[in-house]
């Protein structure tokens, strides 16, 4: 059956060329009574023109260059918003916009949304994370949410005194501050690397921390990374498994791909309502609880290997995906496809007496094949144009299929060849 011709880079429903954004300085308030937040955020930018990504965000001032905006305009369909200016700002300078905004904390496990659990005690009681691949992070920020138009962020939290607040990079600053009559703590991060949207990423919520070092020996350059594994409180200890995983990952990924891991610490963090399996947020990796802790006395084997197996995926993409990025969501089989495959070769690597490679063809090889049977199925490199078709190709053949042809192309150049590209 012979597929259609793919649609055109034209056909895609991506933000204007005109401005490009190269840093966002985040200040946002949650409110965790309420479950709304209030934001600012400066947005540095060059460019003649604003229209970007803001869909179920309340705008409530814009200023750009200390003139304020004279007309805001939303497009629902497009999930865009547009601001004009009074006067032109001259093509090729540099602006900064100035967006006041509020958003609320949804319970769909999408943008920056709450995660309800029930403690130890038996009380019920939620804490906000951030989920925002692959076009969410315009629910927490107005941003040019697509992959290629890549940034800096500078994120500040304002948080009850009695609450953790993580984000990608560390922790630089603390002070107590009054907003709204309320004493909260306002925590500055560091300011991350230049990065797409999708992987900024941040989180409130009562937690317990263990931690340790990875001392990667190469590349020349690289540099003991902290690794922390963030829990519910009383849960801790579920997470040394993962901790010892983590460190031990990070070391050989940093040899293998010959590129030191370029944060100062690796965060992961134990989500109670969180949709996907894990996310590879830059420097803080959110996971579903099943997938990072482990209870040497209730966990299966079966279910340790893919606590490791998803531990090394996630590591992966820090190299893959984050260090380097597809330019659109077209190449996601290669993203996934990739982080996959080494993820398995991560575990060979660190538990050799598993014989995981069985476990390969058996899960990823025999899945990719059995829904690559299908009517339905599509290639492995498919267009995509609106941020609704981007969630579809988050598939077995993205992933497992992805991951199978990959896995052939290493097994016929052999592992060395394969890596040196």
């Amino acid at each position: 059956m012979c597929n259609p011709p793919p649609s055109s880079v034209s056909d895609r429903e991506i933000l204007p060329a005109t401005v490009r954004p190269t840093h966002y300085a985040v200040n946002i308030t949650p409110d965790l009574v309420n479950f709304v937040f209030a934001g600012a955020v400066d947005i540095r930018h060059k460019g003649v023109s604003l229209a970007f990504s803001l869909p179920t965000l309340d705008c409530v001032t814009a200023r750009g260059r200390l003139q304020p905006a004279t007309k805001i305009t939303l497009d629902n369909k497009l999930q865009t918003v547009s601001f004009e200016f009074a006067n032109t700002i001259p093509e090729g300078s540099t602006a900064v916009l100035r967006v006041n905004y509020t958003g609320i904390h949804n319970h769909q496990m999408a943008g920056f949304y709450r995660s309800l659990y029930t403690d130890q005690a038996g009380v019920q009681k939620f804490m906000v994370v951030t989920q925002f691949e692959a076009t969410d992070c315009r629910r927490a920020l107005p941003s040019w949410d697509e992959p290629n138009l890549k940034a800096t962020f500078a994120v500040t939290l304002n948080v009850p005194v009695d609450r953790t607040a993580l984000s990608n990079m560390n922790q630089t600053a603390e002070k107590e501050v009054v907003i709204n009559g309320k004493t909260l703590k306002s925590v500055t991060f560091a300011t991350t690397p230049k990065m797409s949207t999708y992987l900024l990423a941040f989180a409130v919520g009562e937690l317990d921390v263990i931690e340790t070092v990875a001392t990667p020996k190469f590349p020349a350059d690289a540099k003991p990374v902290t690794v922390r594994v963030f829990t519910l409180k009383g849960q801790s200890d579920l997470g040394r498994f993962s901790l010892e995983v983590c460190a031990r990952t990070l070391e050989f990924f940093s040899e293998f791909f010959d590129i030191a891991y370029p944060l100062p610490k690796m965060d992961l963090i134990a989500i109670p309502d969180f949709g996907a399996g894990a996310m590879e947020n830059w420097g803080l990796v959110t996971y579903r609880e099943i997938y990072l802790l482990f209870d040497e006395k209730n966990t299966s084997s079966k279910a340790k290997q893919k606590i490791a197996y998803v531990v090394g995926h996630e590591l992966a993409h820090q190299w893959f995906g984050n260090l380097v990025t597809m330019d659109w969501w077209s190449e996601l089989w290669l993203n996934e496809g990739f982080a996959t495959f080494v993820g398995w070769l991560a575990v060979d690597h660190l538990f050799p007496e598993w014989q995981i490679w069985c476990s390969f063809l058996l899960e990823e090889f025999a899945r990719g094949q059995e829904l690559d049977a299908l009517r339905s199925s599509h290639p492995i490199d498919v267009d995509v144009k609106s941020p609704n078709e981007i969630a579809q190709i988050f598939d077995a053949i993205s992933y497992a299929k992805g991951a199978s042809v990959i896995q052939m192309l290493s097994a016929s150049l052999g592992i060395d060849t394969f890596k040196k590209g």
